[in-house]
């Protein structure tokens, strides 16, 4: 159940251990949050993904599987950070680009703080603690509110310990791209070789009913017709699945999602080689911008997407497409490494559920279902909203490929 990079990996999986396999999907499009966008003739990512080229050997091997290996290329990751107090710099730290986005008080500023900080810092501490406090008040706590819309005291240490855990790894953290410039072709590719192998694809299907007999979920049940099951794997939202399965059940284990106002905008010209920039000042509703001419290999043209992290009740996630446009052009023009055309051509996509809420009460309100859940012996959950965990690619390869 679901289509999205979960779905689909699961059904190329099973398929390959000889079962026949049947995916039904709400909407009319596979892939997910990692589906391609057609704009301009073109296509790129809803959202910035990518492969990290530390992934194990199995997901190298999958995206070389569906990709092909002369399709990608491997590059650094860069990204700019706009600070709580709009300072501009860049993560890794690159001093000699500091000095040009001309925020030196900024980055003196955080190297007096780990100067004086650095006697204090001991085994044992929180990986937010770690960073200093200075790191907090200019980066996390702002973070928390724009993405979640709570203060960093409400999150919880899972999501403190998911921002930081990479920062203490030696490890390789370059990416893998396609040349293409999009990761979505992956899962374009996944979908036609998994019909062209005899997977039955339910498109525009909304799962209505479970039946269950017993401990096992015997047919899933669409408005388009029934479906035996012998096993099941959800990808859709995790309390949709407790709802279906136990729909008298005490349901107080209310799961929240953030929502996402994608804008791709084509601009006039671009001065940078980041990926892309995460806007932590509060008092700006725009969240992060993806340099999508960057993610590829060989430019022709400068376009990229502007998010706004929200609630679906929020006034900007019903605000009419122009002035959204007129919101995103103000922001970019306060940037000085893009230039914005006077007629911008622009694309808008409004995602309801996109990120799962990381709140301190999440893991009680996530146990409480899967305890119920735990009684369907044929029951698999797998993804970031089946599983209501952060996963990525790799941890949603190795999980299905290990099953």
């Amino acid at each position: 159940m679901g289509a999205g990079p979960a779905g689909l990996t699961s059904a190329y999986f099973h398929l390959q251990k000889g079962h026949q396999v049947t995916v039904i999907e709400k909407s009319s499009e596979t892939g997910g949050l990692s589906r391609g966008v057609s704009f301009l003739g073109g296509k790129f990512d809803l959202g910035p993904h990518s492969f990290y080229a530390n992934y194990s050997q199995e997901s190298i091997d999958f995206l070389k599987r569906f990709i092909g290996e002369d399709n990608f290329f491997k590059k650094k990751s860069s990204k700019l950070v706009q600070a709580a107090d709009g300072a501009l710099f860049y993560v890794p730290w690159r001093i000699w680009d500091t000095l040009k986005l001309k925020n030196t008080m900024f980055f003196a500023g955080y190297v007096l703080y780990k100067l004086i900080a650095l006697p204090s810092l001991k085994n044992g501490k929180s990986a937010l603690e770690k960073h200093g406090l200075w790191v907090k008040r200019k980066i996390f706590s702002p973070y928390c509110i724009k993405y979640f819309n709570l203060s960093s005291e409400q999150v919880s240490n899972d999501f403190v310990a998911l921002l930081y855990a990479n920062q203490e790894k030696e490890e390789d953290n370059s990416i893998y791209l396609t040349k293409s410039g999009y990761i979505g072709r992956l899962w374009e590719n996944v979908f036609e070789y998994l019909c062209q192998s005899g997977v039955r694809f339910e498109l525009n299907q909304e799962v209505v009913k479970i039946h269950v007999a017993g401990e096992r979920a015997v047919k899933v049940q669409t408005a388009n017709g029934t479906h035996q099951a012998d096993h099941i794997i959800s990808t859709i939202p995790l309390q949709s699945i407790h709802r279906l399965l136990f729909p008298n059940e005490n349901n107080f284990a209310s799961l929240n999602y953030r929502a996402t106002v994608m804008v791709f905008v084509e601009i006039e010209d671009l001065k940078t080689d980041a990926l892309y920039l995460t806007n932590y000042n509060v008092d700006n509703p725009i969240g992060r911008v993806s340099f999508c001419s960057n993610w590829k290999q060989h430019v022709d043209r400068h376009v990229i997407s502007v998010e706004f992290w929200c609630d679906e009740t929020d006034s900007i996630f019903k605000k009419p497409d122009a002035s959204i446009l007129e919101d995103v052009i103000t922001y970019l023009k306060t940037l000085s490494i893009v230039r914005v055309e006077k007629n911008m051509k622009f694309k808008i996509i409004r995602i309801p559920k996109c990120y799962p809420v990381l709140d301190k009460e999440y893991t009680e309100k996530v146990s409480f279902i899967k305890s119920h859940l735990s009684r369907i012996t044929n029951l698999t959950m797998a993804g970031r909203h089946g599983k209501f965990e952060w996963d990525g690619l790799n941890d949603i390869i190795n999980a299905i490929h290990n099953e």
